[in-house]
């Protein structure tokens, strides 16, 4: 007959529960009292205090490095601080639901009242992008109810739409990169390069993710285990990657007009029948690669620990999230993804030049943060991200068919960051 190891009573082996010593051990240092809990006698009459048993029994039972055999009712009890943490004020306040809380929540059916609010941002998103949208039929409407206007965005907007995707992640982390425009440059080059010496597009391609995934990597590396800050990292890596590109290059473009007997070229950037219209392929890989991003972070694990990781760095290790391999390969998608756009712009083109990308930074941060994506980690949307790129890359068009210069664009996309920025720091307060 086996004994709690907590209320010391006799349990049979099928109605008990084994936990590991260093999980026992995190209950406790988050405030698991099995006498406080009254699952444990504290010997009253004895003239000693509830402390004095407590300090007793847990100078006996922390030590040991072996499993905890506990029974069912103390395992109930005891889990319950697992997912707690002591604050600097010495409060114990609930951090965060298990995984297993936090799929039911998003599942679980909620009045009318409740889904609207939680699907808020994204609603209010859509209702910008149908308003902007109108303002662009009512300044030229000759443009802007042409099948033409829409084609040009589909093959032009997946580029800086994929890299925002991508970033989301990084700054749902509270991390930044501001590399990628460099690393997608230095990528397409190697891309090219590589097909240019051995005309087989297969392993131009995977040399072109492998420079990518060691970028990515880079970044990785130097914010995780150097801890220099992802602002600073990606700042030296932005500068390191173009002047390699351009020391590699020499000024020199190279043209990949032998792509486009590939069948990778057709998967990548082709056009594809749909009714009297061709679509972009690359509009396709935006839309799916959408939808995958949507899962990732809101359907999957991976994507929970980003979020409790972005929330709050000390709470996701307590909860046993390997919170350096979560920033390592949220990083290195980055470059994964830096190096597919890269493919893709310079397939559409079919033509490499060494400024590739130079322009890509502005719009794809303008739409995370017009999307609703927290500058401060820990809040993300995937849809409002895609809405965002939307909204930010058709605004050129928008802005010079509405009869201004296209010198407005850039004025407008940094009224659009900052506002945007402002705006998520006054609701974090407001939540604060």
């Amino acid at each position: 007959m086996a004994v709690c190891d907590v209320c010391n009573t006799e349990i049979q082996e099928n109605a008990s529960q084994r936990i590991a010593a260093t999980e026992f051990r995190q209950m406790v240092a988050n405030g698991f009292n099995p006498f406080t809990e009254k699952i444990r006698l504290s010997g009253e009459g004895s003239g000693q205090s509830k402390d004095f048993h407590y300090q007793q029994w847990k100078a006996q039972a922390l030590p040991s490095n072996t499993d905890r055999l506990l029974c069912n009712r103390c395992y109930d009890v005891a889990t319950r601080y697992s997912l707690k943490r002591v604050t600097e004020g010495a409060e114990i306040t609930e951090i965060h639901a298990t995984y297993q809380k936090v799929q039911r929540t998003v599942t679980a059916p909620i009045s009318k009242m409740s889904k609207f609010r939680a699907w808020k941002l994204e609603i209010s998103i859509t209702i910008v992008l149908a308003a902007v949208l109108l303002l662009y039929i009512i300044g030229n409407p000759m443009v802007f109810t042409s099948f033409d206007i829409y084609y040009s965005f589909m093959s032009t907007i997946p580029f800086t739409g994929i890299m925002a995707l991508s970033m989301t992640l990084v700054v749902v982390l509270g991390e930044i990169d501001l590399s990628f425009p460099s690393v997608l440059a230095f990528s397409a080059w190697m891309f090219g390069k590589v097909f240019e010496l051995t005309g087989n597009i297969w392993i131009a391609v995977i040399v072109c993710f492998a420079i990518g995934i060691l970028a990515g990597a880079l970044n990785a590396f130097m914010t995780v285990k150097v801890g220099i800050p992802s602002l600073v990292v990606t700042i030296g890596t932005q500068f390191f990657f173009r002047g390699l590109v351009n020391v590699v290059a020499e000024g020199k473009g190279i043209a990949l007009v032998k792509a486009t007997d590939t069948i990778f070229y057709a998967l990548c950037v082709g056009r594809i029948p749909f009714g009297p219209y061709l679509i972009p392929a690359q509009a396709i890989w935006f839309v799916v690669l959408g939808i995958g991003f949507w899962f990732l972070l809101n359907r999957h694990r991976f994507g929970s620990h980003v979020l409790f990781v972005g929330d709050n760095k000390e709470s996701a290790r307590m909860m046993g999230i390997n919170v350096d391999w979560v920033k390592s390969l949220v990083f290195v998608q980055m470059g994964f993804f830096a190096a597919f756009a890269g493919i893709l712009s310079t397939l559409e083109v079919t033509y490499f030049w060494p400024s590739q990308g130079a322009g890509y930074l502005m719009p794809a941060l303008a739409s995370v943060f017009i999307g609703g994506t927290s500058v401060f980690g820990g809040m993300g949307t995937i849809y409002g991200t895609f809405v965002g790129a939307l909204i930010i890359g058709s605004l050129e068009a928008g802005i010079v068919a509405a009869g201004l210069t296209g010198f407005w664009t850039q004025v407008i996309y940094g009224l659009i960051i900052m506002v945007s920025v402002s705006i998520y720091a006054i609701l974090q307060k407001k939540r604060g």
